[in-house]
């Protein structure tokens, strides 16, 4: 089950990722734009489990974006491999994992 919360200026996304939560992580998302406008960190430290489709919205909420930055923190090193694999690692630009 996927679990969102939102503290601040960070965003805490974890859980399982996969097609299922889909739905949920896009409304989490949406309104995450309207609730940090400039800077926001996404933590992934609860992540336990992510399919091609969570790099497909991270992916997409992060063009919808029209300004601000995002920094991804704690990004489990499977999801950072992943995306080095799907050549998309650069697009996560700061990703860290400080678990």
């Amino acid at each position: 089950m996927a679990n969102f919360r939102l503290s601040g200026d960070t965003a805490f996304i974890g859980g399982d990722l996969t097609v299922n939560a889909g739905s949920a992580l896009q409304t989490f998302l949406r309104n995450l734009l309207s609730a940090t406008r400039t800077k926001v960190t996404i933590d992934l430290r609860g992540a336990d489990v992510w399919d091609s489709s969570t790099v497909q919205l991270f992916l997409s909420w992060m063009k919808s974006r029209s300004e601000g930055t995002v920094t991804w923190r704690n990004m489990p090193r499977d999801m950072v491999g992943d995306l080095r694999i799907m050549g998309l690692a650069k697009l996560f630009n700061g990703a860290t994992n400080e678990q």
